[in-house]
């Protein structure tokens, strides 16, 4: 699923911009699950635990890796990875609405 299919979008001229994009804060969960991150892009990580590479911002955000990069910092010896990922979904919809 798309983050974007729920922001809304602005006409400036002939083009249609996409207004702020606005994210929930990810606060630990006892259900979420702390992993050594693998070598792989977010994405990837994203849909070995959500089946959906679209998701991989709720891992980023979880994990405060703000570069807008795919790449799992090597720095990080662990990451968390969120199980609530409907309810995130949830707050980041209610958010851009």
């Amino acid at each position: 699923m798309s983050r974007y299919t729920s922001i809304s979008r602005t006409k400036a001229g002939n083009i249609n911009v996409l207004n702020t994009v606005y994210y929930p804060n990810i606060l630990p969960s006892n259900d979420d699950l702390i992993i050594e991150p693998p070598r792989k892009r977010l994405d990837s990580i994203a849909y070995d635990y959500y089946r959906d590479s679209e998701l991989w911002w709720i891992i980023a955000k979880a994990n405060n890796i703000i570069d807008g990069s795919f790449t799992v910092p090597n720095d990080l010896d662990t990451i968390r990875i969120p199980q609530n990922i409907s309810q995130i979904i949830s707050e980041f919809n209610r958010l851009n609405s």
